[in-house]
């Protein structure tokens, strides 16, 4: 029996030497045989998707909270002092400001001399030297009790730091992408998320120690670094259904983002101090680490994508047990041979797995073979980087499309998110009612993708998105109404575009670079979310200019993407490269083909009798 491998299951012969060359099982081969969308699914999606995947809303919102702009003026303490205390506010503005050059309103960065105020209010003189705000300045109180930019006056001729902040806090985005992309496909996503989410919590403590804006926007940028959790959740839970139910998924946890903004609405309302703002949002984010580390269990499809067999078989498991089912006897002859493919250096020969029950004997393995075999496997399993994905023709030109789709997206939503006091009416109303919107683009989201597929939707989406911003500011202001509807139209659209591209993105990319391609894609959107500040600068030249590009480019992606992407809905991820470029072509097909009938060839080989095998 030299050179012959046996291994019985509970007595039975499981697989022989000819099983090591059957191709792999891939993980939808097995999703369907084991519940498919049953209530393992259900419980790790929730998990994943509502404490996970809301908690990246905050970092965006609490950055306008910090910034939020409010009245302010040179500070005069004199005008505060009799006589001038018994004047109305009206008068009082007029002795100490210089009127705008249109004539509404008084400047908010210059003053008169405050020395002439000693003369009192009958004696000043008709000409008036006008001065700047010398660094002091007075602040509108009744909606922000206190913000960043009231901490450190960041207005007048600071007024452009907070560009800046805003650029380098999606510089962290941008950076975060590509670091977390590239751990998540080498460590795994789960231990990624804690990663990023530990990083979260340490930083939002330490922002509270800053003493200047410099420091502040810094410690903001490392906060954003971990914006990249939202993208880890959609894709551990796109990995565990099948592909029927990826967008149903996809589209759902967009709809965890949406509903976070009305809850985010309130709490801006009622905590209205940027500091106990931010250690309150620590305080919730603590129960939420501790279930995801009790309960959160890792994508069993990347386990297996590793040859991490024995960790995805003891997930595998447990999705059946919760599901109720039990695995195919083929599916855990194949799963036991990956495990002895790709594990051939561990001693084997008595293995009782617990969570199956089932007990497996191995007899006579020459070390020789171990040493061939693990050498050869070990050269299989390679780490892909962000080059791979520009490699072939197919792969990288779908890279740059949705690459750019992604970076219009973060354009076009964060435009009109981080800007809504433009559309006029109450900010914390505007707030609730966007993020009200959001939660039904992403309901008619979910039916558009089951019925009509990703590509042609996406594409309709992002053009009546980018329609809508440029129609919005070329409506005058005295009919808000209508310009407030249309601007939560472009919301509502863009808002279904972007958790589709989630959707999207996941089903383009093979599983050994799932995580990666996201997070290139990723990447390139916030180089769209630095752009992003510049872009809305451009009222200066024309107040509509800033929604007018921003509307444009939304049309652009829209239709890039309907011409040059292929359509996902309802076909098998793609595993490898091989696939990944293949995808949307007959080779795919053929690769698939060639797949199923490979399995089924070694299926029959199964039934051979117990004596042939043994021979």
């Amino acid at each position: 029996m030299d050179g012959k491998e046996i291994i019985e299951r509970n007595g039975q012969p499981l697989f022989d030497e000819g099983d090591t060359d059957e191709e792999d099982i891939t993980f939808d081969e097995i999703v369907d045989k084991i519940g498919g969308f049953g209530k393992w699914q259900i419980i790790q999606g929730l998990l994943t998707v509502v404490f996970f995947g809301g908690f990246p809303v905050y970092g965006p919102y609490v950055m306008v909270f910090m910034d939020m702009e409010t009245g302010y003026h040179c500070d005069i303490p004199a005008l505060d002092n009799p006589p001038y205390n018994e004047l109305n506010i009206s008068e009082r503005m007029a002795l100490g400001y210089p009127p705008n050059e249109d004539g509404k309103g008084y400047s908010q960065c210059e003053m008169y001399d405050p020395a002439d105020l000693a003369m009192g209010p009958g004696n000043l003189p008709l000409e008036r030297n006008i001065v700047d705000c010398k660094g002091s300045y007075w602040y509108n109180q009744s909606e922000w009790n206190h913000t960043v930019l009231m901490e450190y006056n960041i207005v007048c001729d600071k007024a452009y730091q907070k560009q800046i902040s805003r650029s380098l806090y999606f510089i962290g985005m941008l950076l975060g992408s590509i670091i977390y992309g590239q751990i998540g496909d080498i460590i795994g996503r789960r231990p990624t998320i804690y990663i990023g989410f530990a990083m979260f919590m340490v930083c939002n403590a330490a922002i509270n120690l800053t003493t200047t804006y410099i420091t502040n926007s810094i410690m903001r940028m490392f906060i954003s670094c971990t914006g990249f959790m939202y993208i880890l959740p959609f894709v551990i839970g796109s990995e565990m259904v099948p592909p029927r139910f990826r967008a149903h998924l996809g589209m759902f946890m967009g709809g965890v983002w949406g509903a976070a903004t009305p809850i985010m609405a309130l709490y801006g309302y009622f905590i209205r101090e940027w500091r106990p703002m931010v250690l309150y949002i620590n305080a919730i984010s603590i129960p939420a680490l501790i279930i995801g580390l009790l309960f959160v269990e890792e994508s069993p499809r990347w386990l297996l994508t590793k040859k991490r067999i024995r960790e995805a078989r003891k997930i595998i498991n447990n999705i059946a047990r919760t599901n109720k089912v039990e695995i195919p006897q083929d599916i855990d002859r194949r799963l036991a041979a990956m495990e002895r493919r790709y594990m051939p250096g561990e001693d084997m020969k008595t293995i009782t797995n617990k969570d199956s029950g089932y007990t497996f004997k191995v007899v006579d393995y020459p070390i020789e073979a171990v040493e061939t075999v693990s050498r050869r496997n070990r050269d299989s399993i390679r780490q892909y980087t962000i080059i791979d994905l520009f490699r072939t023709k197919n792969m990288c030109i779908r890279t740059i499309v949705m690459s750019f789709n992604w970076a219009v997206n973060v354009i076009v939503y964060y435009g009109i998110s981080l800007n809504i006091q433009d559309l006029g009416g109450e900010f914390f109303s505007n707030m609730a009612i966007s993020g009200a919107v959001e939660v039904a683009a992403i309901a008619l989201g979910i039916l558009l993708l089951h019925f009509l597929g990703r590509r042609y939707v996406l594409c309709g989406v992002e053009v009546v998105g980018g329609v809508a911003c440029i129609v919005t500011m070329l409506i005058p202001d005295s009919l808000q109404w209508l310009k407030m509807t249309m601007g939560m139209t472009g919301k509502f659209a863009i808002t279904a575009s972007f958790s589709i591209v989630y959707v999207f993105s996941g089903e383009l990319y093979p599983t050994v670079v799932r995580s990666l391609g996201l997070g290139t894609n990723s990447m390139c959107s916030r180089v769209g979310g630095i752009i992003n500040p510049y872009i809305l600068l451009l009222k200066d030249v024309w107040y509509p200019l800033p929604f007018i590009v921003m509307g444009s480019l939304a049309i652009l992606a829209g239709l890039s993407a309907g011409i040059i992407l292929p359509e996902t809905k309802d076909k098998p991820l793609p595993e490898t490269m091989e696939e990944g470029e293949a995808f949307g072509t007959k080779k795919f097909d053929e690769l698939r083909k060639n797949r199923q009938e490979a399995k089924k060839g070694n299926e029959c080989d199964t039934d051979v009798g117990d004596n042939q095998r043994l021979t």
